[in-house]
């Protein structure tokens, strides 16, 4: 089906249109109601359906719609003689290749990378640099994605490599879904987090289509994803973590091993404090905060004499930090200018204590979570048992075991959450330990409003660490704790533990995984690596000296470093076990890319041009990882070897 005349820019003033989407030659495919993505769509009452945000896309079809672009790709590459499944691609001037790539991958668009590899060749007289153009460039983009996903085959097809862990996460640019899959292997004993493939989503986003879309890629990359696959980390939301139908327990029907369930521990507290934020004041003291911030940011003169904007409030709550500390930064100036102004979304002196007590909580919430997108999932959970002891040590917060002890309390002088309690006496004093300034406001109040802020902060300061205490990543089948989490996978963790238990509840879980990829003679050298680990840390000086200075901090790479290279197959093996994703931020990170590349001015890039600009952002990390071609070359001196090769195949 096809229209003779092609979507006109007066269509969109008459029918009141919005552009959303563009082809490769700028032609309008795709438009939306300029008044629902305004005002939202209208709420239909009475519908069987829950009412939804979000705004439907209307496709155009012209005549002009064709698949040269798909075929101008496909055509750059080459069927191999003889064979009816693998294909070649030629690059004659690599360094040329290479530029275009790496400048690329800094956030130049196509024509500034041909522009600056330009005036390189003026600058240096480099005759090899000339020739240049932002059409070729984007060819170079392209041919990146099957580089770097061929690489990623052979990473994932090596013998060393026993398992690997998968995150997936979804998000909306412009009107198109994306889907967004990481994985974590394990190669040579590093531990490597690498973008597979971000794809366009156009079905509708039930958990069948997803998990449906998961599989035909990894079908399509690695023919035993299956027996490798050994965790699956979402964000907790239901389409992906439902118990019954969920997208994690589709992909574990596939999986032929026990597949390992993460709930993303950041997503965890940052749902920990939006609980906590909305209950504070019955949800009054987040009201008025949002309403002050939205009113702040218009005030342009009140920026420019302050030489500062209030930061935006946003869907992530762990942001309402940063948003309370600037107004706590600024607040001499913020209550002269209320004083004049007296603005209606004002906030009263009781909000101003109340920030003050909670931020101090809020700020040690968010330095742990920088700390958390770096560790492993067994360090994350020691991480966040220090947030709750950090938590209560700064209202000097108290664990009741039994309930006699609740009856046995003085209610006037504690509160009390569940199994936690704090005297009032304490979230007095830290209030007051946030400066001068809350102390005369504090004692300005009469004996009713200030009993009413000392209880709203502890209140708060309760429910925060009993949330966030409960925290865990691992799941069971059932979407709820598990009951076996935390694998030792350190070198100070394994010496702790007698042979006979590492073989009993570190090995022999995983055996028949291992069995598929690695000869039993290897598997040997895993309980024989353990055995040698554990004397020389009792029986060598020097290696109990390194080895009692990591702790949960320690990184997995420096910790294994630290033995110089002893006990290699115990290395891999708990590699394989420690590449579970500890959190999902690298996928958002992939989301953060994506949109900055495909701006305003970049709406008719194609998907493939734009999925090779973020393999391009990784093309140096992913060919630097050496590809072993056996056990020796995994665990001997050749393991930091690398070859550079541009010879594609496809594997059915």
């Amino acid at each position: 089906m096809s229209r003779k005349t092609p979507f006109q820019l007066p269509h969109a003033l008459e029918f009141g249109l919005l552009i959303s989407g563009r082809d490769t030659k700028s032609l309008v495919i795709s438009v939306m109601c300029r008044f629902c993505a305004c005002f939202k769509r209208a709420e239909q009452l009475g519908a069987k359906r829950q009412w939804t945000e979000n705004t439907n896309c209307f496709f155009v079809l012209t005549t002009t719609w064709t698949c040269c672009p798909w075929r101008n790709s496909m055509a750059l590459f080459k069927k191999v003689p003889d064979t009816t499944t693998s294909y070649c691609i030629t690059i004659r001037n690599v360094k040329r290749f290479e530029l275009a790539l790496d400048h690329t991958s800094i956030g130049l668009s196509f024509r500034q990378s041909s522009d600056v590899i330009d005036q390189h060749k003026e600058a240096f007289g480099n005759a090899k640099l000339v020739g240049l153009n932002d059409h070729i460039v984007s060819q170079y983009v392209r041919v990146g994605v099957a580089i770097n996903l061929q690489r990623i085959l052979d990473i994932l097809s090596s013998p060393c490599i026993w398992s690997f862990t998968l995150a997936a996460d979804s998000s909306t640019h412009r009107f198109v879904s994306y889907l967004d899959i990481q994985i974590r292997v394990c190669p040579n004993g590093s531990l490597e987090n690498l973008h597979l493939i971000a794809v366009p989503f156009y079905d509708r986003h039930t958990a069948e289509n997803i998990a449906a879309m998961i599989c035909h890629i990894l079908d399509a990359l690695h023919a035993r994803w299956r027996s490798k696959i050994i965790a699956f980390n979402t964000d907790g939301e239901n389409t992906m973590t439902g118990r019954h139908a969920g997208v994690v327990t589709r992909i574990d029907h596939e999986c032929e091993t026990k597949l390992m369930r993460i709930w993303c521990a950041p997503h965890q507290i940052d749902l920990v404090v939006k609980d906590v934020s909305h209950s504070l004041n019955d949800g009054l003291f987040y009201k008025t905060a949002h309403d002050f911030s939205v009113h702040l940011r218009r005030q342009q003169n009140l920026q420019l004499e302050m030489g500062s904007t209030c930061p935006k409030d946003t869907n992530r709550w762990v942001h309402l930090e940063r948003m309370l500390s600037w107004m706590l930064e600024h607040r001499r100036q913020l209550l002269i200018w209320i004083d004049e102004k007296k603005p209606a979304s004002a906030p009263d002196d009781s909000w101003w204590l109340m920030m003050g007590g909670v931020r101090p909580l809020l700020e040690l919430v968010n330095v742990t979570l920088v700390i958390l997108q770096n560790l492993i999932l067994l360090q994350q959970t020691s991480e966040i048992e220090n947030l709750v002891g950090h938590l209560v040590s700064t209202m000097n917060m108290e664990l009741v075991g039994t309930d006699d002890a609740f009856d046995a309390m003085q209610v006037s002088k504690f509160i009390v959450v569940d199994h936690w309690r704090v005297k009032i006496e304490n979230v007095s004093r830290h209030l007051h330990n946030q400066g001068s300034w809350a102390r005369n406001m504090f004692l300005v109040l009469d004996a009713a409003n200030q009993t009413s802020i000392l209880k709203e902060i502890a209140h708060f300061g309760l429910k925060l660490v009993q949330g966030i205490s409960a925290i865990q990543a691992e799941r069971n089948s059932n979407n709820k704790a598990a009951l076996d989490f935390g694998i030792p996978v350190m070198p100070f963790q394994l010496v702790e533990m007698a042979p006979c238990d590492f073989i009993d509840l570190v090995l022999d879980p995983y055996r028949s995984q291992l069995a598929k990829f690695w000869p039993d003679e290897k598997i040997d050298f895993i309980e024989r690596h353990q055995q040698e680990l554990f004397n020389a840390y009792k029986r060598e000086p020097g290696s109990k000296l390194l080895i009692d200075k990591h702790d949960h901090t320690t990184f997995f790479s420096t910790g294994w470093d630290d033995l110089k290279g002893r006990f290699e197959h115990l290395r891999m093996f708990c590699g394989g076990l420690a590449n579970a994703f500890a959190n999902i931020t690298s996928v958002e990170s992939d989301f953060s890319n994506l949109k900055w590349e495909k701006d305003d001015f970049r709406q008719s890039m194609m998907n493939l041009t734009l999925e090779g600009i973020s393999q391009a952002k990784q093309r140096r990390v992913v060919m630097g990882i050496p590809v072993p071609i056996g056990f020796d070359d995994a665990v001997g001196p050749n393991r930091t070897s690398n070859s550079h090769f541009y010879n594609l195949h496809h594997e059915n």
